[in-house]
């Protein structure tokens, strides 16, 4: 009798465990599918201003960077759930909108657009929701791999190879040289 009852408590800790594990997961999932959101979105405002930038495009030093956007654009739509590769595209576009705008200054056209000037200010208000989505995303993922590397329940997870350590969001430089809001 006390073989069994403990054989049902183990079993319903284990089951514990795992619910509270697939739970973690599903935030950490629904946190990401918000940062891949914003980075969408901001992807959405950089190809505006790279359709204001291509008819100074003749101006512009490093015309690379409109081919490289070009290239981003397409790589972005073929993925959803790849973070690393979705990473990897965020740093680029940060770098192309880096160029455009440090090249864009010497342009005297651009220097008074107001449509510029809107989708300036709306790419910073989306990188502002991009940090605050990371640190909810980072807090997600450290619960999770708090709750998985927890003493008695890395045991049991051993087990189960499916719920492994995940990795934090890291902001980058780039995101960090972005231009700063010009508010009237």
């Amino acid at each position: 009798m006390n073989f069994i009852f403990l054989f049902l408590l183990c079993f319903a800790y284990i089951w514990f465990v795992l619910d509270k594990l697939i739970c973690c997961e599903k935030e950490v999932n629904k946190s990401w599918k918000k940062i891949f959101v914003q980075i969408q979105r901001r992807l959405d405002f950089a190809e505006d201003i790279v359709n204001i930038f291509i008819n100074f495009k003749d101006k512009f030093k490093n015309k690379i960077v409109f081919d490289d956007f070009n290239n981003i654009k397409r790589s972005f739509n073929n993925l959803v759930n790849d973070r690393n590769q979705i990473m990897k595209i965020n740093k680029q576009l940060c770098y192309i909108l880096t160029t455009i705008f440090r090249e864009s200054e010497n342009i005297y056209e651009l220097k008074n657009n107001i449509r510029l000037k809107e989708l300036k200010y709306n790419i910073v208000r989306t990188e502002d929701k991009i940090i605050y989505e990371q640190q909810f995303f980072n807090a997600n993922i450290k619960r999770f791999n708090e709750t998985r590397n927890f003493f008695p329940n890395n045991l049991y997870i051993n087990l189960f190879k499916s719920f492994k350590l995940k990795k934090f969001f890291n902001a980058d430089e780039f995101e960090r040289s972005l231009p700063k809001s010009e508010e009237n």
